[in-house]
């Protein structure tokens, strides 16, 4: 099952914390295979991000 179907059943489909996820997944794969990468992150803001998004599917 594709990424994009998995997390539709964790998160509404084109909500905030659904394309937050698209968005670094995104980047994951630039960065993976060998894309263009230029745009900092934030590694802290983004793991603050994710345990945020892990107690909330959690709840």
């Amino acid at each position: 099952m594709p990424f994009k179907k998995r997390l539709a059943l964790l998160l509404e489909k084109g909500g905030s914390d659904y394309n937050l996820v698209v968005d670094y997944y995104k980047e994951r794969n630039s960065i993976a295979h060998g894309g263009n990468f230029i745009s900092p992150i934030s590694m802290p803001s983004v793991i603050s991000e994710l345990k945020r998004l892990h107690r909330a599917v959690k709840a």
